[in-house]
């Protein structure tokens, strides 16, 4: 068989073994399939062309050639292959689309995902974002429910509009994009509010899960509420606009959430309707958050005469500055959680979920802090709660040590689970930086006289000392953060 009737395939195939015999190789393999049925120009042509090329610089030159035309064979070949694909019936393209997917959760899970309903309401860049995921994963019908339109300010964050979808509905837009990338699935649009007296309408669908993308306090916890009391699975996302840092986003049930001012208004008026668990959250803990921008006189002016007139605002008329990748992580992973609870897989993993101590629980430490310090240093109280508030405490235990024993993090809660801090090395001074959360025997041990008296090389295993050594530096070193 003549090197001009091979297979495609195998063309391509011989081409990038040939890639990997080097210069010289390529070169007899090319001459070789070029000239064959001429000896005397093959003849010509290999005792000539490699006197020719005598730089290193000719060979280079050679090697992109001979790399370009591999290429081309394996773009042409691909082409063909998707075109081929694309040629055959809607089912055979679809589950070739999702082939990944399919492959990943397996054929019965897909199947649930495949007929689940979703509704997701609020479509920003969280909101986006999710429904996005959740087409590209197969999900057959979705409702989408905003009623705001694509403005110039929010392309920084949406997750498939362009500067000509400015002025249309959001839900519109969407669709029209959906409907390019996966056609089997149903989308409904609907450019309207959310609101309570709506949510029988909105919902009555069976849903198999709700997505709350809503930035408005009192629409989002009806939404929640109307969903918990109806036993309709919902994720909601919590404030994602303020925030830069996707390590502290987690997926925890609300009752878990903590460090996000949206999350506590919205427990706060949840608790008020009885509903403190059973939802699951998207939130971040992250401490440092950019403020409202405050309002121009107008935007207060507004205000004062909606409350005058005893409007409810549906809208925020604060503006807060937005870092796009953060709404859309947030909106991949409640559509991860959702595609997971689907599937039957892991939502939540129970060891992972930490729950943040009390503000009574801080309290408590600074006081025994301050007793042993005074104890073990003759340390006066006022000198320690100058140099650290019982907030300080409760910022070492969540973001310094995950609420895990500094010493055997592996081990929280050994010997009975209670939780202590202290000052980790004697000869430096009580800060922040010093301070270790330990469970009560290790608490016990840290404390005793004797114990305190050593430096902490003698009184630990080399790499205990090391990691915390490690931890506390890291923490207060400007150019980690």
């Amino acid at each position: 068989m003549s090197s001009s009737t091979l297979p495609l395939p195998l063309v391509a195939g011989v081409a990038v073994a040939a890639a990997g015999l080097g210069a010289l190789g390529t070169y007899a393999l090319i001459t070789s399939r070029k000239d064959k049925g001429s000896s005397s120009s093959s003849s010509s042509s290999s005792s000539s062309a490699p006197r020719s090329m005598t730089s290193k610089s000719d060979w280079q030159k050679f090697d992109k050639n001979y790399a370009d035309t591999e290429l081309r064979i394996i773009r042409e070949e691909e082409e063909r292959k998707q075109k081929a694909l694309l040629s055959g019936s809607k089912d055979e393209v679809f589950l070739e689309q999702m082939n990944r997917t399919i492959l990943f959760y397996g054929e019965d899970a897909f199947d649930r995902i495949r007929h689940a309903r979703v509704v997701v309401v609020g479509l920003g860049g969280v909101g986006s974002a999710a429904a996005h995921v959740l087409l590209r994963s197969g999900v057959g019908w979705m409702r989408l429910v905003d009623p705001d339109v694509v403005t110039l300010s929010s392309l920084n964050r949406n997750s498939l509009a362009m500067r000509k979808d400015v002025g249309r509905a959001k839900v519109t837009v969407l669709k029209d994009y959906f409907a390019a990338i996966s056609p089997e699935t149903t989308v409904e649009a609907m450019q309207m509010f959310f609101t309570e007296d709506l949510a029988p309408t909105l919902l009555q669908c069976n849903p198999s899960f709700v997505l709350d993308c809503i930035d408005n306090r009192d629409t989002k916890v009806a939404l929640m509420h109307y969903c918990k009391v109806n036993n309709i699975p919902i994720i909601s996302a919590f404030g994602a606009g303020s925030t830069c840092d996707p390590t502290k986003i987690s997926i925890t049930d609300i009752a878990d959430t903590f460090g996000c001012p949206l999350g506590r208004d919205v427990r706060k008026h949840l608790r008020l309707r009885n509903v403190t668990n059973g939802i699951l959250c998207v939130s971040s803990i992250e401490k440092d958050r950019k403020k409202m921008i405050p309002l121009t006189d107008d935007e207060i002016a507004e205000v004062k005469l909606q409350k005058e007139q005893g409007v409810k605002r549906l809208l925020r008329i604060g503006t807060l500055g937005v870092s796009m990748p953060i709404p859309n992580i947030f909106g991949t992973a409640m559509a991860n959680a959702v595609l997971n609870s689907l599937s039957g897989l892991t939502v939540i993993f129970k060891g992972e979920i930490y729950v943040p101590p009390s503000s009574n629980e801080s309290m408590r430490w600074h006081k025994i802090l301050t007793k042993t310090e005074h104890h073990l240093s003759k340390t006066p109280p006022g000198d320690v709660a100058r140099a650290l508030s019982a907030d300080d405490l409760k910022y070492v235990a969540e973001h310094v040590w995950g609420g895990k024993s500094s010493v055997s993090p592996s081990e929280q809660g050994r010997g009975g689970g209670g939780m202590n801090i202290a000052r980790w090395r004697r000869e430096l001074p009580l800060a922040i930086n010093n301070l270790v959360l330990l469970n009560d025997v290790e608490y016990a041990y840290h404390k005793k006289p004797a114990i305190a008296a050593l430096p902490v090389e003698k009184a630990y295993p080399p790499e205990i000392v090391a990691r915390i050594d490690h931890v506390l530096r890291l923490d207060t070193d400007p150019d980690h953060h």
